[in-house]
């Protein structure tokens, strides 16, 4: 028997397999959960691309039709403030969060809608902690304050806000969405090893409403990937938005 033969038979036999499991993920019908079997088969793709899924569990969710609507006037400012009593423990996520409360009262930003993004000790006198607007279910990533502390009870914070009127939540009306599934196969290939270490589902990136005070966003997935800038993704076309 010839060997050589066999083996690029098998080859060719898997690689087949591989497209014809691709091809029922992506292009599957859309229901309000992905399958078992799809997870699966995408974890087993993915690892043989060299792309590493660092968390807990890819969403097995799929996106409602949903448009965010907030006025234009837009803040974006840094500002350096100290917490009281000129000290805070950096270590203690809690201590942390009232500091920027306090601020974020100064701000005029609704911070009780805000939920904690990313946090780390970058040494043993700075810590870093990021914070995205949560409405109606979703994130919303353009709404952000980014503050990086002191030991001594100092801190500089970074944010944006729009004022966000509704999140209105429409039928599909046959207008499929994406799964995070089909995203991550679309765009994550063999050219492009990484590790992957978030996926969730929100809002970020502006249409053209002409001289409207009101601005519309729809949802995207957005994946975070070690030692790199997120990559959002539009869940109607796949579309990378930058």
């Amino acid at each position: 028997m010839d060997w050589s033969k066999v083996k690029n038979v098998l080859l060719a036999l898997f690689a087949a397999l591989n497209v014809f499991l691709l091809f029922n993920i992506v292009w599957s019908k859309n229901d309000a959960r992905v399958a078992n079997d799809t997870v699966y088969n995408t974890y087993k793709i993915l690892r043989e691309r060299g792309v590493k899924i660092n968390v807990s569990a890819i969403p097995a969710f799929l996106s409602e039709n949903a448009t965010l609507h907030y006025e234009t006037g837009e803040l974006k400012r840094e500002k350096i403030y100290t917490c009281e009593n000129n000290r805070i423990d950096i270590k203690n996520i809690k201590e942390i969060r009232q500091c920027l409360q306090n601020a974020a009262d100064k701000l005029g930003l609704p911070f009780k809608d805000y939920v904690l993004d990313e946090y780390s000790v970058r040494s043993e006198y700075e810590a870093y902690a990021a914070y995205l607007q949560r409405y109606g279910g979703f994130l919303i990533y353009d709404n952000y304050i980014h503050a990086t502390f002191t030991s001594k009870g100092q801190m500089v914070v970074k944010y944006k806000y729009s004022k966000v009127i509704d999140v209105k939540k429409e039928d599909n009306n046959g207008t499929k969405t994406l799964s995070a599934h089909q995203i991550l196969l679309s765009n994550f290939t063999s050219e492009r090893p990484c590790v992957i270490t978030g996926i969730d589902l929100g809002f970020k990136g502006e249409s053209d409403e002409g001289e409207s005070r009101i601005i519309h966003k729809k949802p995207v997935w957005r994946i975070r990937i070690e030692g790199q800038e997120p990559e959002y993704y539009n869940v109607f076309d796949g579309k990378r938005i930058k």
